[in-house]
């Protein structure tokens, strides 16, 4: 149940850009998502406010500002939905700028360009796996997948 004070301590706590994103001006969370209201974050009160059913779902942004409340900006989904959309705008980091890539982008094509002869240039696709320093089921996926190139 939304209570009229915490309607009207909602409106008094953002201020509209050009862009029209309704910027949380109050406390943020860590991650810099607008602070609690009526018991919920801001973007899910906003959310809630509109009428969506939030249980259980992700409040996610389209205009990927994570202060916005604005209820237009916003949409319900599930964490896949977000992720979807995540991929869809380029907002992925994939290739040498994965926090976790023990490849650069230039040995992968190397290991593309070596698959075919890896068993006479190094014995076999294990031991080349140890030459790059990755498992083998990792060589085996640079081969069969293109190497994409960073939008940014």
């Amino acid at each position: 149940m939304i209570k009229p004070k915490d309607i009207e301590r909602f409106h008094r706590s953002y201020k509209t850009d050009e862009s029209g994103c309704w910027n949380w001006m109050g406390p943020l969370t860590y991650y810099g998502y607008p602070g609690g209201i009526g018991g919920l974050k801001g973007h899910r009160f906003s959310a809630k406010l509109a009428g969506h059913n939030i249980q259980g779902k992700l409040v996610c942004h389209r205009c990927d500002n994570p202060r916005c409340v604005n209820p237009d900006h916003l949409f319900v989904g599930t964490m896949a939905d977000n992720m979807r959309d995540k991929v869809l705008k380029g907002r992925t980091t994939q290739g040498e700028d994965h926090y976790h890539a023990k490849l650069t982008n230039s040995q992968r094509q190397q290991i593309k360009q070596e698959f075919a002869q890896a068993r006479d240039i190094y014995g076999s696709i294990k031991a080349m796996a140890r030459h790059y320093g990755v498992d083998r089921s990792q060589i085996y996926r640079v081969n069969k997948n293109p190497i994409k190139k960073q939008v940014k």
